[in-house]
C-alpha cells in the first residue's frame, strides 16, 4: 500500500468516528437501496467524504498518491470497520 501507515491511521480514526455516528449506513445499506453502480465503493468513499477528510486527502495525499492508493487504503479501513462492527456482541 502506498499509504503511509501515518496517513492510514489518520484516516482510519476519523473513519472510525463517522461510522460511528452513522451505524445504518454501512455498505448493506448502500446494497439494499442501490446506491451508486458499485455500491461497496460508493459506500467508502461517502464515508471517506463524511469524515471531512477531502482536506487532507487533496493536500496530503494527493502529494503522493492517486485513486487507487487511496481505495486501496479505503477498501483497508472498511474491511477493518466491518471486523470491528462484527465483533461487537448485538
Amino acid at each position: 500500500m502506498k499509504i503511509s501507515s501515518d496517513h492510514y491511521a489518520t484516516m482510519l480514526k476519523a473513519m472510525r468516528e463517522t461510522q460511528a455516528k452513522y451505524p445504518d449506513k454501512n455498505r448493506a445499506h448502500y446494497e439494499r437501496n442501490k446506491i451508486g453502480k458499485d455500491h461497496a465503493m460508493r459506500h467508502r468513499w461517502d464515508l471517506l467524504h463524511a469524515s471531512n477528510l477531502l482536506p487532507f486527502v487533496c493536500g496530503t495525499l494527493y502529494g503522493y498518491a492517486n485513486d487507487t492508493h487511496i481505495d486501496t487504503a479505503l477498501r483497508s479501513i472498511v474491511a477493518e470497520l466491518e471486523a470491528e462492527a462484527a465483533s461487537v456482541p448485538k
